[in-house]
């Protein structure tokens, strides 16, 4: 990691358990562990509080809790506070219950009664000292993967980059094929058509998807409408061989109790289920250096059947689409 990492740059590895947990901090400079008394318990109420004051009560967003991001920050940063102020770059790789903390809205030190009145009156944030706000923050899923990047090397001079949008809702039939294919039973079809069902076409993101790849002139393709299918995405050579991927449609967490692997909706072709599945990004060779997911519940909190996905340590709070596409 050091040979990989740059000048005002570190790596940060958390893992925590029953009994509280440990931390390395790695620079070009050293290796400095310690000890944390929170614990994977603790931490995943601290999450939730978290999590939950970010999603909308009806048409309101709730007011961020400032107080749970900063007793998060005091129990697993606050140690490396000196470290931490001379670094421009920190990757975490926190897997459990902190992969769905959004580390970056981390909070070093409680706001002050002014800020505090400004956030209940108004919403206003600009007085929160936020973790990101010296430091630029970014997930990492473990070294081997961070190390492997690094030597990967800079970006091409020419990017090719594939799009994708404008999927062409089919709920009886995805439902049936899907059926079909993970082998389930008719009550279990029936709940997955009627959740299809509520996720309507999205016609806009056929522009989306063309305006992407058509800033990058002949090196950007855009697949929209019937065209973009699960069994495109996955066969495609040049979606194999592209530099930047978009996928623009519905994210889910799970269509069903009996069927709860997030996926991202697509049009249904002559074959495949109309979904793109966390587990099978796993059997994917890409070359993307950038993807980005213009979907809902893309990074959600949902937790996955390690047995089935092959997710496990964290999978759960990435949804496991954001994470499959990391592996």
């Amino acid at each position: 990691l050091q040979a990989v990492l740059g000048e005002e740059e570190g790596y940060l590895r958390i893992v925590l358990g029953g009994g509280g947990g440990y931390g390395a901090l790695v620079t070009r400079s050293g290796v400095r562990p310690y000890r944390i008394a929170l614990t994977d318990t603790e931490a995943e109420a601290l999450a939730a509080k978290l999590r939950r004051s970010t999603q909308l009560r009806g048409s309101r967003l709730p007011d961020y809790d400032v107080e749970a991001a900063h007793r998060l920050h005091a129990a697993l940063l606050a140690p490396l506070a000196a470290e931490i102020a001379t670094l421009k770059r920190l990757s975490i790789d926190a897997g459990g219950p902190l992969a769905a903390v959004p580390f970056a809205a981390l909070v070093e030190a409680p706001p002050d009664a002014a800020t505090a009145k400004r956030i209940a009156d108004d919403q206003d944030y600009s007085g929160v000292a936020w973790l990101a706000r010296r430091t630029a923050v970014s997930s990492a899923v473990g070294p081997a993967s961070f190390i492997s990047l690094r030597r990967l090397g800079g970006a091409p001079d020419t990017l090719r980059v594939a799009a994708f949008g404008d999927f062409r809702p089919a709920p009886r039939a995805v439902a049936e094929r899907l059926a079909k294919l993970r082998n389930l039973t008719p009550r279990c079809a029936e709940e997955v058509q009627r959740a299809l069902q509520r996720l309507p076409a999205l016609p806009e993101t056929e522009e989306e998807a063309q305006l992407a790849a058509g800033l990058f002139g002949a090196a950007g393709t855009a697949r929209v409408g019937e065209r973009f299918s699960d069994t495109a995405f996955f066969d495609g050579v040049d979606v194999a061989a592209a530099n930047v991927l978009l996928l623009a449609t519905h994210g889910v967490l799970g269509l069903s109790s009996c069927f709860p692997e997030p996926a991202l909706l697509t049009s249904l072709g002559g074959e495949g289920d109309g979904l793109i599945e966390a587990s099978e990004l796993l059997d994917r060779r890409l070359s993307a250096r950038l993807v980005i997911l213009s979907a809902c519940d893309t990074a959600g909190g949902a937790r996955l059947d390690t047995a089935r996905t092959g997710l496990s340590d964290g999978g759960e709070a990435l949804s496991g689409l954001a994470r499959g596409f990391l592996y």
